[in-house]
């Protein structure tokens, strides 16, 4: 995943305390302060913005496995799945150290898969009506199994999905499990990805595929909402939206005709 070896590169981590992942940090809590059921860590919120905040250490995992062997408590059993991207880091808040474990699922064009469990916590052979208990989506197990493995850390749960509307607009994350803070590709664009771009110290490499990459993000893609199919851009530069804005004024009676 292009995402995972961007946050995870130390060309861009150089010093991780001006490199993607605290902004990435940054940018998840400011639109979980805006967002109903968004959980929300004040402590850490607090460190950062009272500059008591760094990042000693992380690693990046894509397609990080899960695996609950056996029902806990009332809750079945999540019997494997993989996190998109999982970033552990160990950083002082407020001048104690702390593990910090972001969650990232990134949905594009597939709705979250599902899970059946009969009343024993076990998935049936043939699931129907009269023997499911429990369904249980990606969202909700991986948000299970992370604050349950990872009580003591701090957990912070993202939802990535492209989105043709304004993130303001949205109350709270379009996935089952709504501790999840939504994002789209536009805000990483915006925010990290395009300024980590234009920093001089980079690898010309590294600049050049990061440059690919925000061109892919400009181009149509069909994203799945459940029952209807969309085309939508995932994110544009500000360069490019500025053309496009003055192509719709000087041609918005011919659009809107």
């Amino acid at each position: 995943q292009f995402l995972a070896w961007f946050f995870g590169n130390k060309d861009f981590n150089a010093d991780p305390n001006a490199g993607p992942i605290k902004k990435l940090i940054v940018l998840l809590l400011k639109w979980a302060n805006m967002q109903d059921c968004a959980e929300y860590d004040e402590e850490l919120a607090n460190s950062i913005y009272y500059q008591s905040f760094s990042i000693l250490s992380y690693n990046v995992f894509a397609e990080f496995p899960i695996y609950i062997e056996k029902p806990s408590g009332n809750k079945p059993a999540y019997e494997g799945g993989d996190i998109d991207i999982f970033i552990k880091c160990t950083a002082m808040v407020n001048d104690v150290e702390r593990n910090i474990n972001i969650v990232i699922e990134n949905k594009i064009a597939a709705p979250e898969t599902i899970k059946c469990f009969d009343k024993d916590g076990k998935r049936p052979d043939k699931p129907n009506k009269n023997n499911v208990k429990t369904v249980l989506y990606q969202t909700e197990a991986y948000y299970q199994y992370i604050t349950e493995k990872y009580k003591d850390d701090i957990n912070i749960f993202a939802f990535l999905k492209p989105t043709d509307c304004n993130l303001e607009d949205i109350e709270r994350a379009e996935c089952k499990c709504d501790k999840y803070i939504q994002i789209n590709y536009q805000e990483l664009l915006d925010n990290i990805i395009q300024p980590v771009s234009d920093q001089k110290d980079i690898s010309v490499e590294n600049m050049y595929r990061l440059k690919d990459y925000i061109k892919t993000l400009g181009k149509p893609a069909e994203t799945d909402d459940d029952t209807n199919k969309n085309i939508i851009i995932m994110a544009m530069n500000q360069k490019e939206r500025g053309l496009l804005t003055i192509f719709f004024k000087n041609n918005e009676d011919l659009i809107r005709a």
